[in-house]
């Protein structure tokens, strides 16, 4: 059995079109809606409006790099392939032999070997055939054909003698895109990789193994973002625990430094004085005291003449800032003890 093909350009055209935007529409639909759903969710959106905005523009996105850019990228390739290829528009007649698919150009013959047959389909208006010999493949329009049965009965024939009748090819697994798993490792990055080996674990290649794959990239998302908000919530109650500890520290600390007054006349120049004077008196900042690389881990004080200020830097760990934690001392305590803000004291 043979057929004798003669392409032209616009043949291709109308089969990448179909290739890229209409072959597998509805799976490559539910993936772009799936992901668009995940970035809507992560996203910052207060609204609903926001909400479908983010899917809408997540989607529009998505298609576009699903549909149009394989489409635009084909039509380069074509040109490229036409260029430096000109026997791809040729008069060509595919034969059906004993060993395999006999491939008759007007300027060079070849054999390709059932064993080399990697795929085939059978589409509405084409049969697609790829062969592993330089990963080629062979567009064929069914108007070659006398008849639509001819082309099925073509189809039939190569799918049988490249399968051994087996009804499915031997290399239609996942296996090559195992190592892609290893993209879960990232946390987002590996929900949309995991959602891809889903796909093609279901639809391509059958494959249970890249399935699991794919479900374990986005179960190490979940996981991760769960143990990271777990542990941002625990550093939310230290952080409360640290703030009430370092309040009554520097309520305390206010007692010592005017008590070190009343003894030597005057204020510390520094919290150590009053260290070394009284019989225990903490100084050490609770916010600071964590950090490593922190050479002063005190609280913040400083004398301005016959006034002083102090307080803790709070969690952000910088002074002069909305979080600093000052002493609790109320209008009457300020006439007798000499406690100011900064703030105030620079007026």
């Amino acid at each position: 059995m043979e057929v004798i093909i003669q392409k032209s350009k616009e043949d291709f055209i109308r089969f990448y079109k179909y290739y890229c935007f209409k072959r597998k529409r509805t799976q490559h639909l539910l993936l772009i809606i799936l992901v668009a759903i995940y970035i809507s969710i992560i996203s910052d959106s207060k609204t609903l409006a926001e909400y479908l905005i983010t899917f809408l523009l997540s989607v529009l996105g998505l298609s576009f790099c699903v549909f149009v850019i394989p489409y635009i990228s084909s039509l380069f390739r074509l040109r490229k392939r036409i260029r430096t290829m000109k026997e791809i528009v040729e008069k060509l007649k595919i034969s059906i032999v004993e060993e395999g698919l006999k491939i008759e150009y007007e300027t060079s013959i070849g054999i390709w070997k059932w064993e080399s047959i990697n795929y085939i389909e059978n589409s509405p208006d084409y049969l697609y055939i790829v062969s592993r010999i330089n990963n080629s493949s062979i567009i064929i329009p069914k108007v070659c054909f006398k008849s639509e049965p001819d082309a099925d009965l073509f189809y039939e024939i190569i799918q049988n003698k490249s399968t051994n009748g087996k009804g499915q090819f031997k290399i239609q697994d996942g296996k090559h895109l195992y190592r892609y798993g290893l993209i879960g490792i990232i946390p987002n990055v590996g929900v949309f990789a995991g959602l891809i080996l889903i796909y093609k674990g279901f639809f391509n290649y059958s494959d249970k193994k890249l399935v699991i794959i794919g479900v374990a990239d986005i179960l190490f998302t979940i996981v991760f973002w769960y143990v990271f908000t777990s542990g941002t919530i625990q550093k939310s109650l230290f952080a409360d625990t640290d703030a009430k500890l370092a309040q009554s520290q520097v309520n305390s600390l206010v007692k010592n430094i005017e008590f070190y007054k009343i003894q030597h006349g005057e204020y510390p120049n520094n919290l150590e004085q009053v260290n070394d004077t009284a019989v225990f008196v903490w100084i050490t900042d609770p916010f600071l005291n964590k950090g490593r690389n922190n050479k002063n881990v005190n609280f913040h004080y400083f004398k301005i003449r016959n006034k002083y200020t102090l307080f803790s830097v709070g969690l952000d760990n910088i002074p002069n800032t909305k979080d600093d934690i000052y002493p609790t001392v109320t209008m009457g305590d300020t006439i007798k003890f000499g406690f100011v803000k900064k703030q105030a004291a620079s007026l």
